[in-house]
């Protein structure tokens, strides 16, 4: 039964109010943006509403809020922001070639070139500092030292002596951030790319594609490389969820020539063998996929997909469908913890795992 109706009755629009927290956050990360862009006053308090979707009310809490931390002074001739020397010292710590500079790793070069443009878009620096593992000069206790200079390090692969220079770290009270799940300690904060969830992703991609018979390529799978192996299980998890079988081409040798040999052998017969797509755990030898292109198989017939880790798959002719390794929302956590640091807000030491994400190209397709 009906009992009654709104139609004809005043009704008051309903709103929606951002949570504090949450614009307080951004507006301090605005604050520092528009600091390092050589900017000192901020908007009205107006307009700052409209901007950040708030009440003028929450808006002006927040302002008092970072009136109290001394990062903005308000007067009759408006709000400004205060000119304040970066409170604390931070270094990124990457393996990096002593003799030509060059990183051991694309990815973590990509990371430092973005985390220096954000640093500087905030008005604040980050030192870049270099470890070689092959440079038997550069002892464990020297880095330690070197390091311990810095109020936060973060530290990208450091092979077998990371566990060793977060402990000298520790002992000196200094914050250690890793950047690489491979290398996560008990009680140390990780904030690193989510490699089961590439896997995860590229699995139910293929699956969404209308994709079958999967198969996955990996150059020394049996190794043990714990980045490629976490990659798999997420992988194998979707893929047997959906009961679907699919088989993995590896090698089982240190030789780099009778490796790609192999691969290439291998890739270039998966079409007869009845598969109709391709996973590559890593884009380093993504070029192995010419060979089907150039036979015109690809996408019509069989598909690609790849973790592009250097921006290699991405960057390829045709552009490849891939899942990428994140460094933009990696660069972006970063920052938020020197932020934090800097406004004696710290965050939390919780582990952060960074999600990846689709880049489409044009290597997939749906199935004939």
């Amino acid at each position: 039964m009906v009992c009654g109706s709104n139609k004809g009755k005043n009704t008051m629009p309903v709103k929606t109010y951002r949570k504090f927290e949450d614009v307080l956050e951004q507006l301090r990360e605005y604050i520092f943006r528009i600091k390092g862009a050589g900017k000192s006053l901020i908007p009205a308090e107006r307009e700052l509403a409209e901007q950040f979707k708030a009440s003028r009310g929450t808006i002006g809490k927040a302002l008092r809020q970072l009136e109290s931390e001394k990062i903005i002074v308000r007067n009759r001739q408006g709000t400004h922001i205060l000119a304040s020397p970066q409170k604390k010292r931070y270094i990124y710590a990457a393996s990096v070639h002593r003799n030509n500079h060059t990183f051991w790793f694309s990815p973590y070069y990509r990371l430092w070139q973005e985390l220096e443009l954000l640093m500087r878009d905030n008005g604040l620096e980050i030192e870049l500092y270099q470890f070689d593992p092959e440079d038997e000069s550069q002892s464990v206790e020297s880095q330690v030292n070197e390091l311990a200079e810095a109020d936060t390090v973060f530290l990208s692969l450091m092979n077998e002596t990371v566990s060793t220079v977060v402990e000298g770290l520790r002992l000196r009270n200094r914050r250690v951030i890793l950047l690489d799940e491979t290398n996560s300690m008990p009680g140390v904060p990780t904030v690193a790319l989510d490699n089961t969830a590439v896997g995860e992703l590229a699995a139910q991609r293929l699956l969404d594609a209308g994709y079958r018979h999967p198969s996955v390529i990996s150059p020394l799978l049996n190794l043990g490389n714990p980045a490629f192996l976490a990659r798999l299980k997420g992988f194998d998890r979707i893929m047997r969820e959906h009961g679907t079988l699919y088989e993995v081409f590896s090698s089982n040798t240190h030789d780099r020539f009778t490796e790609l040999t192999h691969l290439n052998k291998c890739l270039s017969l998966l079409p007869e063998q009845g598969f109709d797509c391709a996973f590559f755990l890593t884009d380093e030898d993504i070029d192995l996929a010419d060979s089907l292109i150039e036979r015109g198989l690809v996408p019509e017939k069989f598909g690609i997909l790849g973790f592009d880790g250097s921006m290699k798959a991405r960057t390829h002719r045709p552009p490849i469908d891939c899942i990428s390794h994140g460094i933009e929302g990696l660069a972006r956590e970063i920052i938020k913890i020197i932020l934090s640091e800097e406004t004696g807000n710290n965050i939390p030491g919780n582990n952060c795992r960074i999600t990846p994400q689709f880049c489409p190209g044009k290597t997939l397709g749906k199935q004939i």
